[in-house]
This record gives structure tokens, sequence and C-alpha cells, in this order.
């Protein structure tokens, strides 16, 4: 399985916010109301260059990012797959896992798409999960698989189950009742 194709976008929107904060809510300022007289297009070439070389970089980066991102919910473990020059593998068993998450802040809930934080216990009582899935847009589905392969149930079979063992209570309390009287 594949993140969801709105991750570029959802990336190249965080990108703009932090050219924003980062360069922009200085160097402008700087170019307009300082005095650089003589210096204003070393300054501006100086901070604009290399900024727009990076950012040309970064942009090329995501999009190949994206394509190599790659999840799957395997038989016996959940495998992960990603890297543009480092490539990383990761497969952690059912066995290991002691908890998925579901995370998802504003901007994601915007472009419908989740992050499932996979945690074992090697990481010793830290937050820090061992594998996500990253920007997948059925993050509940995903979440809801592994946890039935770890053992836990979802709310809804946790509730019949419940009333499957209310019901067999009743019944076994009807026997005893009827068994005193008569």
């Amino acid at each position: 399985m594949k993140p969801d194709p709105k991750m570029v976008p959802y990336w190249h929107l965080w990108l703009a916010f932090w050219i924003v904060v980062v360069v922009l809510s200085w160097s402008v300022p700087i170019a307009i109301f300082g005095e650089l007289g003589e210096w204003l297009l070393i300054y501006l070439l100086s901070v604009y260059v290399p900024t727009i070389i990076a950012l040309g970089y970064i942009i090329w980066w995501i999009s190949k990012f994206y394509k190599t991102i790659e999840y799957e919910l395997r038989e016996g473990a959940v495998h992960s797959k990603f890297g543009v020059f480092f490539k990383r593998e990761k497969e952690i068993g059912y066995g290991r896992i002691t908890m998925a998450g579901l995370s998802q802040g504003p901007l994601k809930r915007h472009f419908g798409i989740y992050n499932v934080p996979i945690f074992t216990a090697a990481r010793g009582g830290t937050n820090m999960p061992e594998m996500c899935f990253m920007n997948v847009k059925n993050g509940p589905e995903i979440r809801d698989h592994i946890s039935a392969k770890i053992g836990k149930l979802t709310e809804e079979t946790q509730k019949t189950i419940e009333q499957e063992t209310l019901d067999e209570i009743k019944k076994i309390r009807e026997i005893l009742d009827k068994s005193q009287k008569g």
C-alpha cells in the first residue's frame, strides 16, 4: 500500500509555511526598511538565491521520497520501506507490537489523511513509535487491523463479546434460580 497522493501538497504547504517563517519573516523587512544602499543587491542575492536553490531541491526530494514509500500488512508482520538516497526497510512482527495509534492534525484532517504510529516495548517507555505509516487514507482500518492481530479488540467486537457474556450470565442465573426454587 502506498500513502495517499495528497501527501505531496501537504508537504508543499509545510514547506511554504517554513519559508515564510524562517526566511521571509526577517529578510523582507530588512530589504525594505534596512538602509543597505549599494549592498541591497548583494544582500538579496545572498539570501534569496540559496533559498531558491534549497526550495527547488526540497520540492524535487519530496516528490521522489513520496514515490519510494511502501507499507504492507503481512500475515505475521507489518513492513515499511522508503528512502531516496538511503533506503530503509523495517519489519515488525505482530508479537512485538504493543499498540497501534492514530494521529491527525488540523492540516491532515483537511486532506483526510492519518498517521498510524506503531509502538513496541523496545523503545523503553518513550513515546516514540518504532514505525509509522505516514499520511495514509485508511488510518482507522489499518489501526484496527493491527490491533486485531495483536489481540486487542475493536469497540464493536468488545461490545459483542460483552453482550454475549452478559446473556450467558443471565442464563446461568435463571438456571440457579430454578434449581433453588425447585
